[in-house]
């Protein structure tokens, strides 16, 4: 195999090695045509070509940009998956790979950029472009994390990625309505580096992986643009009937716990082991022993295949594919 071969990972997920201005990287595409959606099978394949990723930096030694195939609107996980009755190995697994690659992304050594293009990205597709360093989106992208409206949370480290990039207050406004900014917005509070025109976004990610740090543009200081005050927060929760309430308390949770810290392995099979008895298996199958892991990136994971189990996340999904307002009886 050359360092030229591009690397497919069955349907979902191709990574193209790519050379520019003499630094050499990687083009790390997600397909599904025509909306991108993340079902089982997709973040299975990314999980693993993170892996590769981090196996193969001396190839992708200065950079990797993480995109998609065009579309106007980018969805995230396939919500058909999420009807019914749930598997809490299938749930627990599907979030935990997200939350693995996260950890991979976040501990990889080139440089790292997100491009959020299309006319609208919605839940897991706002989230794995913020697992890089440096966003770049489209001047006519709008961002929404709708999952609480589903009686859900983001599973795959986003509530995470914008606490870091946006501070907690914008975090938990973000993933606990369900609101959508649009790009300019986002690049105010932080979550975005760059807003360019719809057909510059790869090519300026490109630019700006070979960037000296000097011309990256500064990104907004954490927290310093937040569009809702957190009273002004709480009125908007207060008693919403179309957001999931224990889904809305499992945001605050993520953001507001006491989870500064990585975990090691044997923590997260305890924290399994109490919320999913007999199915500690999973991480022993999908972690890596020596690695340690982002505990906000765990909690997220491990709550939102919590919520799947819930009355509320099947009232959520049921009222989305019948286009009705949700009744949540907070269960």
């Amino acid at each position: 195999m050359t360092s030229n071969t591009i690397l497919t990972l069955g349907r979902y997920v191709t990574i193209q090695p790519k050379e520019h201005h003499g630094k050499k990287g990687a083009l790390f595409r997600i397909a599904d045509p025509p909306s991108n959606p993340i079902g089982a099978d997709a973040m299975a394949q990314i999980y693993e070509g993170t892996k590769i990723l981090r196996d193969k930096c001396g190839e992708y030694k200065d950079f990797v940009i993480f995109y998609s195939m065009p579309a106007k609107a980018h969805v995230g996980a396939n919500i058909k998956e999420f009807a019914g009755e749930i598997d809490p190995e299938w749930a627990l697994r599907h979030t935990l790979e997200g939350a693995f690659a996260a950890n991979i992304v976040k501990k990889l050594k080139p440089r790292t950029i997100g491009v959020m293009d299309g006319a609208g990205r919605y839940g897991g597709s706002v989230e794995w472009p913020l697992w890089a360093q440096y966003v770049v989106a489209a001047n006519d992208v709008t961002i929404s994390l709708p999952e609480v409206t589903l009686a859900l949370i983001p599973g795959w480290a986003g509530i995470a990625r914008i606490e870091y990039k946006a501070g907690k207050d914008n975090a938990a406004y973000l993933c606990s309505t369900g609101e959508t900014i649009d790009a300019e917005t986002a690049r105010k509070m932080g979550i975005v580096n760059i807003v360019v025109p719809q057909k510059d976004a790869l090519n300026t990610a490109l630019d700006l992986a070979v960037a000296d740090e000097k011309d990256i543009p500064a990104v907004a200081t954490v927290g310093e643009y937040v569009p809702v005050a957190i009273a002004d927060l709480e009125t908007k929760l207060k008693d919403n009937p179309l957001l999931g309430p224990r889904a809305v308390e499992a945001v605050k949770n993520v953001v507001y716990g006491k989870h500064d810290f990585e975990m090691a392995l044997s923590y997260i099979k305890t924290l399994v082991d109490e919320h999913f008895p007999g199915f500690g298996h999973i991480v022993d199958e999908l972690a890596e022993p020596d690695q340690k892991y982002d505990a906000k990136y765990i909690i997220g994971a491990i709550d939102c295949s919590r919520l799947m189990q819930t009355e509320d996340r099947k009232i959520g999904v049921d009222a989305f594919l019948k286009k009705q307002k949700p009744a949540f009886i907070g269960q």
